[in-house]
Formats: structure tokens, C-alpha cells, sequence
């Protein structure tokens, strides 16, 4: 019996910091009417909404310095189970700026220090230390600056000789050369698989997207999820396509909820449940995600509250 129902690996950590202001006005003094600050990155967020969902995850990362130090404390408060991977420099933070009545927020994310290659060897051993602790292991994120674009691609194959289920979610470069390696799912948004997948031009639409993930059913994936915003997510496997959307009245802020997906996704689909309920509870705690200003930040009931309202239509 597996410890933990998902593997977070991503190595691009952060301090997520909130400020919520009433207004904003540029070369002038701001006060923010609230502020906090947590662990973050995309692969933190997705443990938060493991955690919040009633699952576990464990989390593997690069942490650096005082900001390493606050992501480890923060991680202990929350009771979320992690083995990081300690670099020099400086572990970045990102800010995200929120106006009442946009559903857009600004964001201002730093680069983060360079990352040597024994860390990035290290980081590796860590996610194949780990990837039988769980059903599933989700590389997420960008690469710091010191890893390949190819790291994911390399990591993919190296999982799956072992025999686990990996999960992609990046974009970009490592995204492309990753997919080659046919990972068992791929989850992005809509942004990211145009980029990639149709050189940013071609249509979105069904036609589409299923040509592209019969290419990538060749090299071995079993499940494309194309996140679309307020049009909903698309998932495909070879025998089913399903579209799935939540309304939601007003949005609070849309940061994160790509990551509340997916742990949602995989939690149902590691505990036996079809497709169609894994991707009702994925949307349904995506959108709970859009009624908070931060990620992965909810609670279950408003969850199942809003999965009565969700619509799942087979295409």
C-alpha cells in the first residue's frame, strides 16, 4: 500500500506572497488591505490541495538560504510531507498583486539562483528515491536556471523503466522535449499546449487536440488534460474525450487552480474512481480554488458543494 496518494516533484520552489490592495497606483506609496505568505511553486500548491482535498502528498524540491529555511517551516505548520534538496544562493519568491473584481492578478516572479549540477543530480536520485512511495509522480513547474531542458525528458525515462505513472505539467521547452518521452499524463493549459503542440497558430479545437494526443499516444501517453479557463478542461485517453466545467459566480483569483486540478484528477484516479468522477472532482476543486486568493486554499465542503454544480459532457 503506497504511504502517500502523489510524488511532487518540482524543483523551482518559491515563496508565494499575497498582497490584496484596494487600488493601486504606480510611483505612489501602496498599502496592501491583507497580506500573507506560503510555500509555493507549482508542485507546494498541488500538496496543499492534495492535502485540503483529504489525500497526502509528498514533496521533493530545491530550497536555498532564509527562504529555504521559511518554505520547510511553512510545509511542517501545514502537515505536508517533503525531502528538499538544499542549493547555494537564494530560493526566489514570487508576488502576486490582487484587486477586488479582477479575476487576473498581476505577478512578479524572480528568477531564483543558479543551481550547480550536483544538485540537480541529487534533486534526480531524490525523485527515484521516492517514486514508489506513491500511484503517481508529478514533475511540475519550469526548471531552475542550472538544470537541462531536458531533465524532465531524462527523469520521464528513467521513472518509467521503474515502472511508475508520471504526470507532466510544465511548458516550454522541457515540456516539448518531455513529451517525447511519453509520460503517462500530461495536464496544461490551453496556452501551453498551443505554444507547444500547434506552433501557437493553429486552432483550438476537438479535432485538434485529439490529433495531437494520438501522436503522443504513440510515445506512450494515456492522458492529455487541457486546462481552458472559464471554457473548462478537456481530457482525453484513447477510448474517451470529456469536457468538464464548474461555474463559478465571481471569481476571486485564477492562480493555482491548474495545480488544484490536477491533484484532484490523480487523488480520484489513485483511489479507483472512473474518469468522470476524477475529472467532476478536479473542476469542481479548481473552482473552489477561484474563490480564494491564493492556491490550493479551500476547504472540502465548498468542494463537494460545488461538484452538484458541475457539468460533464462526453464529446
Amino acid at each position: 500500500m503506497p504511504s502517500y496518494d502523489l510524488l511532487v516533484a518540482a524543483p523551482n520552489s518559491a515563496i508565494d506572497s499575497y498582497y490584496d490592495l484596494a487600488s493601486f497606483q504606480l510611483g505612489q506609496v501602496n498599502k496592501a488591505r491583507h497580506a500573507f505568505h506560503t510555500a509555493g511553486g507549482k508542485g507546494f500548491n498541488a500538496a496543499r490541495a492534495m492535502k485540503n482535498l483529504g489525500g497526502r502528498a509528498m514533496c521533493t524540491g530545491v530550497v536555498a538560504g532564509s527562504a529555504g529555511t521559511f518554505i520547510t517551516q511553512e510545509l511542517d505548520r501545514e502537515g505536508i510531507a517533503h525531502d528538499l534538496v538544499w542549493s547555494d544562493g537564494e530560493t526566489r519568491r514570487c508576488n502576486t498583486i490582487h484587486f477586488p473584481g479582477q479575476a487576473d492578478t498581476t505577478i512578479i516572479l524572480e528568477n531564483g539562483s543558479h543551481v550547480n549540477e550536483e544538485t540537480v543530480t541529487v534533486f534526480s536520485q531524490r525523485i527515484l528515491h521516492h517514486c514508489t512511495t506513491a500511484p503517481f509522480t508529478a514533475l511540475v513547474g519550469s526548471l531552475p536556471v542550472g538544470f537541462p531542458p531536458a531533465f524532465y525528458a531524462h527523469t520521464i525515462r528513467q521513472l518509467k523503466a521503474l515502472g511508475a505513472r508520471v504526470c507532466l505539467d510544465s511548458s516550454g521547452l522541457p515540456l516539448q522535449l518531455a513529451a517525447e518521452a511519453g509520460p503517462w499524463m500530461i495536464k496544461v493549459n490551453r496556452e501551453e499546449f498551443t505554444a507547444v503542440f500547434q506552433d501557437g497558430a493553429a486552432p483550438d479545437n476537438f479535432l485538434s487536440d485529439r490529433h495531437i494526443f494520438q501522436r503522443l499516444h504513440e510515445a506512450g501517453l494515456e492522458y492529455l488534460v487541457i486546462t481552458s479557463g472559464k471554457d473548462g478542461a478537456y481530457l482525453y485517453t484513447r477510448d474517451a474525450a470529456i469536457r468538464v466545467q464548474t461555474p463559478v459566480q465571481q471569481v476571486v483569483s485564477s492562480a493555482g487552480s491548474g495545480d488544484t486540478f490536477l491533484s484532484g484528477l490523480l487523488l480520484e484516479l489513485g483511489r479507483g474512481h472512473s474518469l468522470k468522477a476524477a475529472a467532476g472532482l478536479a473542476s469542481a476543486a479548481a473552482a473552489a480554488n477561484l474563490l480564494e486568493l491564493g492556491c490550493g486554499i479551500f476547504q472540502r465542503p465548498m468542494v463537494d458543494d460545488l461538484l452538484e454544480k458541475t457539468h460533464i459532457q462526453f464529446l
